[in-house]
């Protein structure tokens, strides 16, 4: 499981995109996200023909908390988890007001 993409707090219309394969060809698979620990987003998908979760993405933009996110997929007909994906997103640049 790879991701592809970076995610930063301050992009706006980004796309992070997770390449996965393994999965059951046609299959329904979940997404469990959580941020510092706590739950986060839930999301279903269906892998495609070479059990590969393709269509998985995330969109990327400025309502994002800052913080450590955890990615973990369930195969529902093998019934297996996939390894936990970690990646963090950096608190925005906080502007100073000066103009040097």
């Amino acid at each position: 499981m790879a991701l592809v993409n970076t995610c930063h707090a301050v992009d706006n219309g980004g796309t992070l995109t997770l390449k996965s394969s393994g999965f059951t060809p046609g299959g329904k698979y979940y997404t469990e996200v959580t941020l510092n620990g706590k739950f986060y987003s839930h999301v279903q998908g269906v892998a495609d023909v070479a059990g590969q979760t393709s269509s998985w993405y995330w969109t990327c933009d400025s309502s994002m908390k800052p913080g450590e996110y955890s990615i973990v997929l369930f195969d529902a007909d093998k019934q297996r988890l996939s390894n936990e994906l970690k990646f963090n997103v950096p608190k925005p640049p906080t502007d100073t007001g000066s103009t040097a």
